[in-house]
This record gives C-alpha cells, structure tokens and sequence, in this order.
C-alpha cells in the first residue's frame, strides 16, 4: 500500500479471532476503509468485495429471485446500466471500473444460456474472479487470493470424494492443485508438501459438528 495507516489501526478494535464483539457490518466497514484510504489502496480492497457483485450477477443471469447484496461495488442501478451497456456493446463507457470477467460472463450467458449449468456459470464465474484477483498489483493480496481459491478446491474435492460426486466439474479453474486432486486417491491428495496446513484442515474436515467444523476452517485462515 501507498501510505501507513496508524490512525486506522488504532481505530480498529483489537483484533481477536473469536469475538463475539464484530467490527461492523461488511458495508459500513467498506464506508469506512474508502474514507480513510488512498484511492489507489482502496482500489486493492475493492478485490474483496467484487465476490458480493458476483452473487448480484449470478442472481440477475439465471433469475434466482435471491435478495440483493448491498456489500458489493455495484449497486442495483449499476447493475442496469452495466446490462445495457453490455447489450450495446459500450461497457467501456460505465462510469467506474469493472473487471474484464464481469462484461464476458453477461455477454457469454446472453449468447448461450443453456451453455453451462446454473453451477456452471457459478464456477465460471467464481474461477475468472479468482483470475482477477490474483492478479492484483500487491503481492500480499495475490496470494491470499490463491491460497484461498486452493483451499475453496481442496475443500469441495474433500466434499466430493465424501459424497462420492465427481471432483473435476466442481472446482474452480485449472491449477496443478486441481490435477492433484481430480487424480490422487490418497487421503491428502498427495499435496501434503504443497498446501500450507493441510493436516489440519483434514483434522477440521472429521469434525462432526458443523459450527465446530467451520471455526476450525475459519481458524486455520486466521
């Protein structure tokens, strides 16, 4: 990031794992990271939020009658004006940047709906996000976003193996991760060397309770 914010640090509360005393919601928290960052670093944050703007869209696309998430960079009026725009073939003229994803994945599902699935466009959807934010111009950033979309993938291939569903459809993107755990048969996948807390996420994975199950994931994380 460009500057140091002590003033912001100091006006968070401290920061504690399990507390039940949470910060704010995620939209007035993002009010607030835009107030007190640079416009080049909240541009960085932003990367977080595009995920709420990618429910929004999957939502519009395949008409879920799911409520709109006011946590994203969008807002519903955004979202019409973007569709227009994409049907003229003039996104490029929206007043606020957009991903490259976000204008593909409206004009590929306008041009063949019935190309994928609904979980289809979700895991198209979600892989070209992870593409864009990986790609973030801060290094710390990046690699959140991969160690993330590698955990997304070992946890559905976990889910899947359990449930005996094929693995290969329901990850997100193509990585040497994914090979691994489309082809391995072993209990870890054979990717014990190359995922950072494994073990324990297989620990957490045996958990039966499932509130339990997912401190433990959420933990891991932190």
């Amino acid at each position: 990031m460009k500057n140091e914010y002590y003033c912001l640090i100091a006006g968070l509360p401290d920061l504690f794992f399990d507390t039940s005393k949470p910060f704010s919601t995620v939209k007035e928290f993002k009010s607030y990271l835009k107030d007190e960052l640079s416009k080049e670093d909240y541009a960085l944050i932003e990367s977080f939020f595009w995920r709420f703007d990618n429910q929004n869209l999957l939502s519009q696309l395949i008409k879920d009658n799911k409520g709109f998430l006011h946590s994203g960079n969008l807002t519903g009026e955004d979202f019409e004006t973007v569709f227009a725009l994409i049907k003229e073939d003039a996104v490029d003229s929206f007043y606020r940047f957009l991903p490259d994803y976000f204008g593909e994945v409206i004009a590929a599902y306008r041009n063949d709906p019935s190309a994928l699935s609904d979980t289809g466009w979700e895991n198209l959807l979600a892989a070209r996000y992870y593409d864009y934010a990986t790609s973030v111009n801060n290094e710390f950033i990046s690699k959140w976003y991969d160690y993330e979309r590698g955990l997304v993938n070992i946890l559905t291939a976990l889910n899947c193996k359990k449930h005996q569903i094929n693995i290969e459809p329901e990850l997100i993107g193509e990585s040497e991760l994914n090979e691994k755990l489309i082809k391995s048969n072993a209990r870890d996948f054979g990717i014990g060397n190359d995922f950072p807390r494994l073990e324990q996420l297989l620990r957490a994975i045996d958990e039966p309770a499932l509130l339990e199950r997912e401190k433990k994931i959420d933990l891991m994380k932190w």
